[in-house]
C-alpha cells in the first residue's frame, strides 16, 4: 500500500477519533487573541507577491477558527504572532499550526512550499495528486500532503475555513515521521470547526439530568478526568478488562464513524455502511436505546462497545481486553447496561 493510501485509510477510520479516543489524548483550547503584523518571510510564509506575508493580518483562533486534541506525549510550546499552536513529538518532530487568509496562492504553491523547505523539487500541477488524499473530517474538507524521500519529510495538512486555510505541518527526521505517523492521522482525525474542545465542553454528568448506573461489586473504579464520566478495572479469570464511560455533544460522526473508529482501536479495517446492521445489536431498558457492537481481533484485542443517544449528547460505554476475558465479561457488560437509568 503506498504512503498515499494508507493516510487516506487511516485517516478515514480515525475520524472519531477525537470522540472517544480518550485513552492518550489531551485537548487544547488555542487562546483566543489578535494577532500583530506579521513579520518578514520566514519558513513558515506563505509565497506572496513580494515573496513574503509581512503585514498580513492573520484570523484568530476564536469563532471561526479549529479545535483538536493531541496524544499526551506531545508538548505544547509556546505560539507566536506566526503560530497558532506549536506541539514538540517525539523522534525530534515538531507540528507547526499556522492560519492565513484565503488560500496563499493555492494546494500546488503550498506543497512546493513545503516541498522546499526539506529539500524537494517543485511539482507541477498534474502531479499534485500523487503526494496528496483528500478526506472529510467532522464536516471540514482536508487535503494531506506526504512529502518525503530524503533525511527529512513533512506530513502536511491544509483546511480551507471560512475564507482562511488553515495548516498543520508535522516535520522532523524521516524516521521519526514515520514512527509518529499513525498519531497524526488520529490528531487529523480530531480537527472540528470552533475553539472549544470536546474534552472542556459541557456534556451530562453521571448524575442530575445525566445517567446514573449501579457497577457490580467485583469492578473497581478507577479515576475519571476531563474525557471520562467514569472508569471501571473489571477482573476475571480470563483476564481483566476496562471499561470507560465518556459522553459528547451531537451524534460524534454516526454510528458507522463510532463502530470504525472502535474497529480501528483494535486493528480491523472500516466497514461499510451496508455491513452496520450485522455489526450492532439493539437493547433497550428503561426507555433507553442502546446500539451494541462487539468486536475481536487477531490482534489480541476486543471491545464490546455500547453507544446511547440522550439529550442532543452521545454516551459511549467501551469494554476493552482480550478476546477470551471481554466474552467472558460480555453478560455483565450487558446486565450493567440494562441498569443504566435516565433520571
Amino acid at each position: 500500500m503506498s504512503p498515499r493510501t494508507s493516510i487516506l485509510a487511516a485517516a478515514a477510520a480515525a475520524v472519531l477519533l477525537a470522540a472517544c479516543g480518550e485513552e492518550k489524548v489531551a485537548s487544547y483550547k488555542v487562546p483566543k487573541e489578535k494577532d500583530p503584523e506579521l513579520p518578514a518571510a520566514s519558513s513558515e510564509s506563505a509565497p506572496g507577491a513580494d515573496g513574503s506575508m509581512a503585514g498580513t493580518s492573520v484570523p484568530t483562533s476564536g469563532p471561526g477558527g479549529l479545535a483538536w486534541d493531541v496524544p499526551a506525549t506531545w508538548t505544547p510550546e509556546p505560539a507566536s504572532a506566526m503560530r497558532k499552536a506549536s506541539y514538540s513529538v517525539p523522534g525530534g518532530c515538531e507540528l507547526s499550526v499556522t492560519a492565513f487568509p484565503g488560500d496563499v496562492g493555492g494546494e500546488l504553491a503550498n506543497v512546493n512550499r513545503w516541498r522546499g523547505q526539506i529539500g524537494l523539487p517543485a511539482l507541477a500541477g498534474t502531479d499534485l495528486g500523487s503526494v496528496l488524499s483528500r478526506i472529510d473530517v467532522n464536516g471540514l474538507k482536508v487535503a494531506v500532503a506526504d512529502l518525503g524521500g530524503g533525511e527529512k519529510s513533512i506530513l502536511g495538512v491544509m483546511v480551507p475555513v471560512e475564507g482562511s486555510t488553515w495548516f498543520f505541518k508535522l516535520a522532523g527526521p524521516a524516521a521519526g515521521v514515520k514512527a509518529v505517523r499513525d498519531d497524526f492521522i488520529k490528531f487529523v482525525g480530531t480537527l472540528r470547526a470552533g475553539d472549544t474542545p470536546m474534552a472542556a465542553t459541557t456534556v451530562p454528568a453521571a448524575q442530575g439530568s445525566g445517567l446514573t448506573w449501579t457497577a457490580p461489586s467485583g469492578w473497581q473504579p478507577g479515576p475519571a478526568n476531563p474525557m471520562r464520566r467514569a472508569t471501571y478495572e473489571i477482573p476475571g479469570e480470563a483476564g481483566e478488562c476496562e471499561l470507560t464511560i465518556t459522553a459528547f455533544p451531537g451524534d460524534v460522526g454516526g454510528e458507522l464513524a463510532n463502530v470504525n473508529r472502535w474497529r480501528g482501536q483494535i486493528g480491523l479495517s472500516p466497514i461499510s455502511e451496508g455491513e452496520l446492521g450485522a455489526a450492532l445489536t439493539r437493547l433497550s431498558a428503561n426507555n433507553l436505546s442502546f446500539a451494541v457492537a462487539d468486536l475481536k481481533a487477531d490482534s489480541g484485542k476486543a471491545i464490546v462497545g455500547a453507544m446511547l443517544p440522550l439529550g442532543g449528547s452521545t454516551w459511549f460505554f467501551k469494554m476493552t481486553g482480550s478476546p477470551a476475558a471481554v466474552s467472558a465479561a460480555k453478560p455483565q457488560f450487558l446486565d450493567f447496561i440494562r441498569g443504566v437509568r435516565a433520571p
